[in-house]
């Protein structure tokens, strides 16, 4: 399972990484890293798939992108290498193992090239999405934003039914439930997709 999980990355890598690192299992559901909480470790992704949220001020969550195996949470970077508190909260989306990776080993590792190379590649992914999350809510139409959602979560699952309400669909593109629900309606009516009472089906 490790040489699927830290693919290409050298042996002496794996071996610094796995050594040191805490695994830890979440169900669906449960919080992984909550606001203010201290970060003793930079999570990676062993398996499943978790969301990552910010607050505004007014304590309203803010979907940011998703975490995938073979991911770090790059937010944690900062608060992980000067002992801080997280900036943001982790849900799992799915039962989820993660290896939380100790501050002395990130401070460790930040003299091997490798590993920067890695940790540089996953900011730079980072700042593609959150600038295509910012791109979508100033120029595209919600029935585009609904579709390219559901196309990269059912991308992420892969399989094109998904079992998601409609209130999470809302929460996570900062829109009201009922404008999704009616926006999602005219959407099955046109084609794009099916819904059942717990599911919605992407055609």
């Amino acid at each position: 399972m490790e040489q699927q999980i830290f693919k290409g990355f050298s042996e002496e890598l794996k071996h610094i990484i796995l050594e040191s690192s805490k695994l830890m299992r979440f169900d669906k559901g449960d919080i992984v890293l909550d606001l203010g909480q201290p970060v003793l470790g930079l999570p990676y992704v062993k398996s499943g798939l978790l969301k990552v949220y910010k607050e505004d001020q007014d304590d309203n969550e803010f979907f940011m992108y998703y975490l995938s195996p073979k991911e770090v949470c790059s937010m944690g970077l900062k608060c992980c290498l000067e002992h801080g508190k997280s900036m943001a909260r982790v849900y799992a989306e799915e039962d989820s193992e993660m290896l939380f990776i100790p501050s002395e080993t990130v401070q460790k590792l930040s003299n091997n090239t490798e590993w920067n190379q890695y940790v540089i590649g996953s900011l730079v992914q980072r700042i593609d999405e959150l600038t295509e999350v910012a791109n979508e809510l100033a120029f595209k139409k919600l029935d585009d934003r609904i579709i390219d959602y559901l196309e990269k979560l059912a991308e992420l699952k892969n399989t094109r039914e998904l079992a998601i309400t409609h209130r999470e669909i809302s929460k996570d593109l900062n829109s009201s439930r009922e404008v999704i629900s009616r926006v999602l309606k005219r959407l099955e009516k046109e084609g794009a997709l099916s819904q059942s009472r717990s599911s919605i089906t992407l055609l």
